[in-house]
């Protein structure tokens, strides 16, 4: 959503690769905690991050940091850089193919 704001559920839905049952269950809990909102568009619900929901991802963005500066001193930075380009690479092929 941060990428994708006003995402549609369906559009989530397919990135995740989970049934729509499943996603308005999480995006029930997510607007309940006010991280999302969702806005009626015709017959699709458009689904964005919040203010909170902002400062959540920027909070996860430094947790990512943090835990990558922790494997790195464990398996070397450039290894560690490596090895989070496959994953990633592997996360797109992965989505592509789906």
């Amino acid at each position: 959503m941060k990428f994708h704001p006003e995402i549609t559920q369906k559009e989530l839905c397919h990135k995740l690769s989970i049934a729509p049952s499943t996603s308005t269950r999480f995006i029930d809990k997510l607007e309940k905690l006010k991280l999302v909102t969702r806005k009626a568009d015709g017959k699709q619900t458009l689904i964005s991050l919040t203010e909170e929901g902002e400062n959540i991802y920027r909070q996860f963005r430094v947790s990512l940091k943090e835990l990558f500066t922790s494997y790195s001193e464990v398996l070397g930075r450039e290894f560690s850089k490596d090895l989070s380009l496959m994953l990633h690479e592997a996360s797109n092929k992965l989505e592509r193919d789906l």
